[in-house]
């Protein structure tokens, strides 16, 4: 399959994030989804993400470097923990700890194949990654990032597979549950307790 970067104008977008200044009140608490890692739990393999945490408002972006991004950009944290991966269901800025892949040629890339592809990116992009008090990979490094782009087709098929496997992994997730809880309440039976 032909090898594309993901700084492929013709494909992607690359944008970073921004956050607004604390100290201003009117920033915060808006009505505009703003990503912190905080969303993107550590157990997702991809975060489907609909709402966040914290909100900024209208002139919280206006007066920052956060950008509103469109529903079906990649999400990729890249600063401190590298490689959480989403997919923003609705529109959604992030803090600087992300690289948010945009796609611009719906023809040629479906977000969840790139946000799969991009779970694959993540010990390259540890490699590239520098920095004082946190390791970040930029920008510039981010869009040099190389990954399979086979016909759209393909994506869907490599998508829906994989689809059925995550529901298969999220069953057993509550299977493993609701045993340990049954153990536990044996456990606490045989104690009398």
């Amino acid at each position: 399959w032909e090898q594309v970067k993901l700084g492929d104008k013709s494909i992607f977008d690359v944008q970073s994030g921004g956050t607004p200044s604390s100290k201003e009140d009117s920033y915060w608490g808006g009505n505009n989804n703003w990503a912190t890692l905080v969303d993107l739990p550590a157990d997702d393999f991809i975060t489907e993400l609909y709402s966040t945490k914290r909100k900024i408002t209208s002139a919280g972006l206006k007066n920052s470097s956060a950008k509103l991004l469109p529903a079906g950009t990649v999400l990729v944290s890249t600063r401190a923990t590298i490689g959480r991966v989403a997919i923003a269901r609705e529109q959604v800025s992030t803090n600087q700890g992300f690289k948010n892949i945009v796609i611009t040629n719906s023809d040629k890339a479906l977000p969840e194949y790139i946000a799969i592809t991009a779970t694959m990116l993540e010990d390259k992009m540890k490699s590239l990654a520098s920095g004082g008090t946190f390791n970040e990979i930029s920008k510039t490094s981010f869009e040099t990032l190389s990954i399979p782009l086979p016909p759209i087709e393909h994506q869907r098929e490599i998508v829906a597979e994989l689809e059925a496997e995550q529901k298969l992994i999220n069953a057993n997730k509550k299977l493993i549950k609701i045993y340990q809880q049954k153990i536990k309440s044996k456990i606490a039976e045989v104690w009398g307790e």
